[in-house]
């Protein structure tokens, strides 16, 4: 049972859905509705409460016995106690000045910090990978550069005619690539959907 239960489960879940998708069948799209979503719901929720308190004891776990680096792990548990509590019981919540104002000076601001650090670590290690070995290298490197040179203002300032050749690039070379993936990628779920429903791949089990 503790495995034929839960393939029974995704197996019938997951015809629901589909016929669902299919047939606009009132008595199904109410029970999709009112039932599965919440279902989502109610298990996300789950979800981020367990992954909350796990992170809370990992870190505690790190704090107490001082290991290294401990003081970011003070950091999180002070920053995560503070945001909860301001959610829980200020008034409006999560719309209260003071908690938007704790997110645009704390959460935000981070965001924004690690974004440019990614950027300059991203452009680092494609010049790192962009690199004239071969004819697909080399064609590689140069549309990254017509690309870089016309998505920023001083590019056009080099080069006025960057950004054309570079939305050239993007509409008519990116996006057909991006497609493709796009249409491998929904094959390839759709492939792994069925495998689950029908239990050839059981991994999800455990």
């Amino acid at each position: 049972m503790k495995k034929q239960l839960p393939l029974a489960l995704c197996c019938i879940t997951g015809a629901i859905v589909i016929i669902n998708s299919f047939f606009k069948l009132p008595s199904m799209q109410y029970f999709v509705s009112n039932y599965l979503l919440v279902t989502i719901q109610v298990s996300s929720a789950w979800t981020l409460g367990l992954g909350a308190i796990n992170l809370m004891r990992n870190h505690g776990r790190r704090v107490s016995r001082k290991s290294e680096n401990w003081g970011f792990s003070a950091s999180l548990i002070a920053t995560f106690a503070a945001f909860l509590v301001m959610g829980l019981f200020l008034e409006g919540h999560q719309q209260n000045p003071l908690y938007q104002q704790w997110l645009d000076a704390v959460a935000n601001s981070i965001s924004a910090t690690v974004m440019a650090t990614l950027a300059f670590y991203i452009a680092s290690a494609a010049f790192r990978a962009f690199r004239m070995r071969s004819v697909d290298s080399s064609m590689l490197l140069v549309s990254a550069l017509i690309v870089m040179i016309g998505a920023v203002p001083m590019g056009q300032a080099i080069w006025p005619g960057s950004p054309a050749i570079s939305r050239w690039l993007y509409d008519t070379v990116n996006t057909p690539a991006l497609r493709a993936m796009g249409m491998g990628l929904t094959l390839g779920g759709v492939t792994q959907s069925l495998r689950n429903l029908v239990g050839i791949d059981r991994s999800y089990l455990g």
